[in-house]
């Protein structure tokens, strides 16, 4: 029979999808939930942000070429300044929004990583505290230990990291098709 250190593998690349099931299952389903609508609100912000900037330069270019072909000033047009501070002022805002939004939401995606890490490395004690004496007769402390802090580690920072980053990609995305 192989010992514990034979069958021991390590992978690399990628997370296993099942890893990645429970990360989100400890994190909780409404702070999920909360983590997506926020950036959805985030993009959506985004989004109108830009039509709005769109928008704006059509209507400036078609008041440029109106004023260039009545011979008038551009500058001279009350309402044209009134609009185009309208235009400024929800392209303003929609940026800010958009900004403020993504700190909420990765704000909410360090929550949950808290709490996911807390429940995963307390179901891995309990793990390692259940295992039977053979297990430990037979596997070095250090190899124990040294495996123990690198889960720890991809968990609380390139899960985390990585997921949030993930979720962002998707929903921007989502949000230029």
């Amino acid at each position: 029979p192989a010992t514990a250190h034979e069958r021991e593998t390590k992978r690399s690349g990628g997370f296993d999808g099942r890893l990645v099931a429970r990360y989100l299952s400890a994190m909780g389903t409404h702070v999920v939930t909360l983590y997506y609508t926020a950036l959805l609100g985030s993009y959506g912000l985004y989004v109108s942000g830009d039509l709005s900037l769109t928008w704006w330069i059509g209507f400036s270019a078609a008041r440029l070429a109106n004023a260039t072909e009545a011979g008038g000033s551009v500058a001279a047009d009350e309402a044209a300044r009134a609009t185009s501070l309208a235009y400024l002022t929800t392209y303003a805002c929609c940026s800010i929004g958009h900004v403020a939004m993504l700190v909420i939401s990765s704000m909410i995606w360090a929550y949950g990583g808290v709490r996911a890490s807390r429940e995963l490395h307390s179901r891995t004690v309990g793990m390692l505290a259940l295992a039977p004496l053979w297990w430990y007769d037979e596997t070095p402390s250090g190899r124990i230990l040294s495996r123990y802090t690198s889960d720890i580690g991809i968990v609380d920072l390139q899960l985390a990291e990585e997921g949030d980053n993930f979720g962002q990609i998707l929903v921007f995305s989502l949000a230029l098709g």
